[in-house]
């Protein structure tokens, strides 16, 4: 009886063990996914900050460029 009483303490330390790294992964891989995404909008609205440039300079009109 002992021995499955310890057997079972180690089954749930492990459990616990396991929990805790794959919580951690989850973790990690949301902060990174919502870094990259706050750096894709970071992207998307430089490109079309400068394309409203181009065209408010009258340098690129009906997509060309005519620099």
């Amino acid at each position: 009886m002992v021995k499955k009483s310890i057997v079972k303490k180690q089954t749930q330390d492990y459990d616990k063990s396991l929990s805790s790294i794959v919580e951690k992964i989850e973790e990690s891989k949301h902060k990174a996914i919502t870094t990259v995404n706050e750096l894709l909008i970071e992207l998307y609205w430089f490109i079309g900050k400068a394309i409203v440039n181009l065209q408010e300079q009258g340098k690129w009109q009906m997509g060309r460029w005519s620099g």
